[in-house]
């Protein structure tokens, strides 16, 4: 079961920025992917996995930030070295501009926008850490969470200001 999200179809892709932070339990760096519709800028903030591809092509994935070029392993004081921090460049000038064709939230959690030119960004809760919050959507024109997506008992809760929920 899904649910479209159409306050994001037609947005323009707007930024993607890396955030390491130090969280409590381990740290907790998070992407944030920002779209541009009309005078609404929505804000994605996600603490979970994230990847973002085309076809069988990763473009960027979350879990990267601790490789390196070389596809080996780096330590946690040199994430500026890490591919994350190169492919988020990269995914930057690819997405410049492109539209949202489709973007749509699972019962699971897992968030899947669809670009024009092809491009797939998933967003999927990863851990059972009870009351985490993997991601939340902000629309900055009120600065308000549109949506968020946290755990409880071992399942994900989707809250969000429409009033729909999962079955």
């Amino acid at each position: 079961m899904t649910k479209k999200l159409d306050f994001l179809i037609g947005a323009s892709f707007a930024d993607l920025i890396f955030q390491p932070t130090a969280g409590i339990i381990a740290p907790d760096n998070m992407l944030i992917i920002n779209f541009k519709n009309e005078n609404i800028l929505y804000s994605i903030h996600a603490v979970c996995s994230v990847r973002i591809n085309k076809g069988n092509k990763f473009l960027l994935n979350s879990s990267d930030e601790f490789v390196d070029e070389n596809h080996s392993y780096l330590m946690e004081d040199n994430v500026d070295k890490s591919i994350l921090k190169i492919n988020i460049d990269k995914t930057k000038s690819i997405l410049a501009k492109e539209k949202v064709e489709s973007a749509l939230i699972e019962k699971c959690g897992d968030l899947i926008i669809s670009f024009s030119n092809g491009i797939r960004l998933m967003i999927m809760p990863d851990c059972c850490i009870e009351e985490f919050e993997y991601y939340r959507i902000l629309g900055c024109k009120k600065l308000r969470t549109i949506i968020l997506v946290t755990c409880h008992e071992d399942k994900v809760v989707i809250e969000n200001k429409f009033g729909w929920h999962f079955q």
